[in-house]
C-alpha cells in the first residue's frame, strides 16, 4: 500500500502480519500524518468514470481515453443491488457481455447486457433479463430492461 507524504511523494506503507490498525485511525508515516480516509494508490491506474449511485444510461462519457489502457475494470450494480464486476484486456473497441444469475423462490433470473468501450465512451447496447420459472415446467420469459448501472470504471495504463 502506498501513501502520499507532505511533499506529495508516494511512499510504501508497510504493515506487519501481526499489526492492526483501529478503524478510523490516522497513520503516522515517516513523520507525516496521512489524512483520514486515505486509500491505496497505484501509479498506473486512472479513474475513467465514477458514480456511487450508478448510471444506467446507454452511453457514458469517460474522463480519459481507454486507448492509453491495457485493461479496464468495470464495476456495476444490478437489480436488488447485486454487485457486478468485469475486467477487460485491450479495452479500446472491445465488445463484451456483463451478466449476473440469481435464483429466488424457484425462479432463476439471468440478466445480461451487451457492452462496448471505444476511445472516451462506454456503451450499453442491450439489456435483457431472462426469467426461468423452474417450478412450472420451465416457463421462460425474456424482458427488455435497463437493469445494469455502472458505478466505476478504472483503467490500467501501459
Amino acid at each position: 500500500m502506498k501513501a502520499r507524504d507532505s511533499k506529495g511523494e508516494l511512499k510504501e506503507l508497510v504493515i506487519k502480519a501481526n499489526d492492526s490498525i483501529p478503524a478510523g485511525s490516522v497513520i503516522d508515516f515517516e513523520g507525516d500524518v496521512v489524512p483520514e480516509g486515505y486509500e491505496q494508490v497505484e501509479d498506473n491506474k486512472i479513474i475513467l468514470y465514477e458514480n456511487q449511485d450508478g448510471n444506467n444510461g446507454y452511453e457514458i462519457e469517460l474522463l480519459d481515453t481507454v486507448e492509453k489502457c491495457v485493461e479496464v475494470e468495470i464495476y456495476g450494480i444490478g437489480d436488488n443491488n447485486i454487485r457486478i464486476y468485469q475486467k477487460i484486456q485491450n479495452p479500446n473497441q472491445a465488445t463484451f457481455e456483463m451478466s449476473v444469475e440469481v435464483m429466488y423462490q424457484g425462479t432463476e433470473y439471468i440478466s445480461k447486457a451487451l457492452c462496448g468501450i471505444n476511445d472516451k465512451k462506454f456503451y450499453k447496447y442491450q439489456d435483457r433479463e431472462y426469467k426461468i420459472n423452474i417450478s412450472s415446467s420451465n416457463n421462460r420469459e425474456v424482458n427488455l430492461g435497463n437493469w445494469l448501472k455502472i458505478t466505476k470504471i478504472v483503467g490500467k495504463k501501459v
